[in-house]
């Protein structure tokens, strides 16, 4: 029995960039947005389009007050959907962030030019009102064990130089999880590294028997302290973010699944 990423040939499950923004964006500015960008969407390929309200609420004092009134409007998302319906892709813009994810990575310079191509237009308008307060960029990677969940060693994935783990954690006997923080600097701003690895038990059918696999979370998170020209200014950082994300899971693999998923020698 062996591990295998989840794709054949990476294990990238889920690829994301959030954009959060130094203070709130009005309802009519997102709804303006919304209405001046529908033609867009459309040429874009994303087929669905949802509003996203909700009631506030307010903790302090004696209780909790509710807003009981009708549901404010607080974003918006645009959805590339699969034809069982499933979100391949999603735009989400919100009164403090914008987001966009994909479900169906390929390589950084698709998905980089992609969220450009989806997501600056739209961040030009935004950025006029607000500025960046974080840049962040998550992957999910995600390894599969062919084979009973008793039997899934650690080390069939992760290397040597891995955080050390219980007997119990590397035999596939018991889930667990390594959770992992620190800052580093990168081009002259803070950011910081979260690396979460998670051991996970599934099945692929409701009644079908148990499946192990490891989730790879990796995210670096900018918070830019100079720059100029909105999120171009930053597009150097966010190259050296993937870069940095990158060798963060080489670092963690074993030699032959750093091979099996195209990592050695690049």
């Amino acid at each position: 029995m062996a591990w295998r990423p989840v794709h054949p040939r990476h294990a990238i499950e889920r690829a994301r960039i959030i954009v959060i923004f130094k203070g709130q964006l009005p309802a009519k500015f997102l709804r303006k947005l919304a209405s001046n960008s529908e033609e867009r969407r459309l040429e874009l390929g994303f087929s669905s389009m949802n509003w996203r309200e909700g009631h506030s609420f307010q903790i302090g004092g004696p209780a909790v007050s509710v807003n009981s009134g009708p549901a404010q409007l607080f974003g918006w998302d645009w959805q590339n959907l699969s034809t069982g319906n499933v979100p391949l892709e999603t735009l989400v813009l919100e009164n403090q962030n914008l987001i966009y994810e994909t479900v169906d990575y390929t390589r950084w310079a698709e998905f980089s030019s992609r969220f450009e191509n989806v997501a600056l237009p739209i961040l030009e308008e935004v950025l006029g009102l607000v500025d960046i307060s974080n840049l962040v960029l998550e992957y999910v990677d995600r390894f599969v064990f062919d084979g009973p969940v008793t039997e899934a060693r650690a080390e069939g994935v992760l290397s040597e130089t891995f955080v050390s783990l219980p007997e119990a954690a590397r035999t596939g006997s018991a889930a667990w999880h390594s959770h992992l923080g620190w800052f580093e600097e990168i081009e002259g701003h803070s950011m910081l590294i979260n690396q979460n690895v998670d051991a996970q038990d599934g099945s692929f059918q409701a009644d079908g028997p148990a499946v192990r696999s490891l989730q790879v979370y990796t995210k670096t998170d900018l918070r830019p302290r100079d720059y100029e020209n909105g999120y171009e200014g930053l597009r150097s950082a966010m190259n050296a973010m993937h870069v940095k994300s990158k060798q963060l899971v080489y670092n963690i693999l074993t030699p032959d699944m750093r091979q099996s998923i195209g990592m050695e020698g690049s």
